[in-house]
């Protein structure tokens, strides 16, 4: 599945096979408040992956999203850290670009795999783990995010915690 209407906001995440509800690029999605901050997105299908305000995600509207020093560009599928240009496969920025659309959330490694790959199961977490493992080295650091592994329950691209101090 491609992220590119996903960074736009214009769609949702695909629901599960017993509701396909889609909303389509001319629809508007109210967003929704979501859970607390690094809590799991366990069932993501059912919320809308707009941010609540448009200061989360500042190029939005040309199809990018930039957190810190990170940025995704749906446009021409380019990720830059702090302007340096970094080469991701389409597998780790279509991961990336999901963790990216619900910052300081947790989700759930079969949320993440179902959305990647339609699978789940022990093969699919350890392909996720691979794939997590070369983001991070790719993007070196990106402060004052962090990719965050949240053991048993999944991933998510939160604050740093010296940046949760700091607020």
């Amino acid at each position: 599945m491609s992220l590119v209407g996903l960074a736009a906001g214009r769609i949702r995440l695909p629901a599960p096979a017993k509701s396909e509800r889609r909303l389509l690029p001319d629809q508007s999605a109210a967003p929704s408040s979501g859970p607390a901050p690094g809590a799991v997105e366990d069932d993501m299908d059912k919320r809308d992956v707009t941010p609540a305000s448009d200061e989360a995600r500042p190029g939005s509207a040309t199809g990018s999203i930039s957190l810190g020093v990170l940025t995704l560009n749906f446009d021409r599928f380019q990720t830059t850290v702090g302007g340096e240009r970094v080469e991701l496969t389409y597998d780790e920025f279509e991961l990336l670009a999901l963790l990216a659309a619900k910052p300081d959330r947790v989700i759930a490694y079969e949320t993440l795999a179902r959305h990647l790959w339609d699978t789940t199961g022990r093969p699919a977490n350890r392909r996720l783990n691979v794939i997590i493992h070369r983001i991070r080295t790719k993007l070196g650091d990106i402060r004052p995010y962090e990719i965050r592994t949240v053991r048993e329950r999944g991933y998510g691209l939160l604050k740093t915690d010296e940046a949760r101090k700091e607020k």
